[in-house]
């Protein structure tokens, strides 16, 4: 798997061993910072991804998904979480692209997200939230925010407000 310095991709079983090293790192006092991206294509096809693919510039995030990689977000269902913006991203029904934030409104956990059955879930107390934002499953009760969302043939921008 390549990796770049802008954006690096993890499968879901790295970034479990990712998320538990940094437990451990800050359990010890020590601090880590990075700007990662990452996205859930399952198996071991991992992609990577350009460094054209997303822009992220103040509050707006430019997906282009003509990009190996970050094309996976034109099939309906796929998702991916952009680490360094703190944002979800899910193509909903093949066309229509949805974007929230990655912070959960449970106890604000940002970064221990997976996709199951269709909702996003914060692995941090499990609560799980439709494409819609809406919690559907866990403790969690109030939706997460969500993003204006354009798109222009393959090109997605996403403002967060």
């Amino acid at each position: 798997m390549q990796k770049n310095e802008m954006n690096t991709v993890y499968s879901r079983k790295d970034f479990l061993r990712t998320a538990c090293s940094t437990s451990v790192f800050a359990t010890l006092g020590i601090t880590l910072t990075g700007c990662e991206v990452t996205s859930e294509k399952g198996g071991n096809d991992e992609p990577v991804i350009p460094e054209e693919a997303i822009t992220i510039n103040g509050n707006s995030i430019i997906l282009n998904l003509d990009k190996e990689g970050i094309d996976v977000l034109n099939e309906e269902g796929r998702w991916f979480f952009i680490l360094e913006a703190l944002t979800l991203v899910v193509n909903v029904d093949g066309e229509r692209i949805r974007a929230f934030t990655s912070v959960c409104t449970h106890q604000g956990c940002a970064t221990e997200w997976s996709f199951i059955s269709g909702n996003a879930r914060c692995n941090c107390h499990l609560s799980q939230f439709n494409n819609r934002g809406e919690p559907v499953f866990g403790v969690a009760t109030v939706p997460l925010p969500e993003y204006q969302v354009t798109r222009n043939g393959n090109i997605v921008t996403i403002t967060k407000n």
